[in-house]
């Protein structure tokens, strides 16, 4: 919310078809295996659509990614990835 005025002013121009506010993002990082180890993401993203996160934008590397989800759902979805961290035994 710090840089909307900016992003604004910078876009002027632009046709905008959407806007989020309110935001936070949480990043995990995985352990190098993570690359041959298929289903990953399909565990840690199914965990958080079973307590109803949504998930605004996923950014990924090779050893971590990075969820955006809704500010009012940031502690929510921390502890369910710390649950399922500990469950993973990581």
């Amino acid at each position: 919310s710090s840089m909307t005025e900016l992003v604004e002013e910078i876009f002027f121009e632009e046709q905008r078809i959407a806007k989020t506010i309110n935001l936070s993002s949480i990043t995990v990082k995985l352990p190098a295996e993570n690359a041959v180890c298929p289903g990953v993401y399909y565990y840690i993203f199914k965990e958080l659509a079973w307590d109803n996160i949504n998930i605004a934008e996923v950014i990924s590397t090779t050893n971590e990614f990075t969820v955006v989800i809704s500010d009012e759902d940031i502690h929510l979805a921390f502890t369910i990835l710390m649950e399922a961290k500990r469950q993973a035994g990581i």
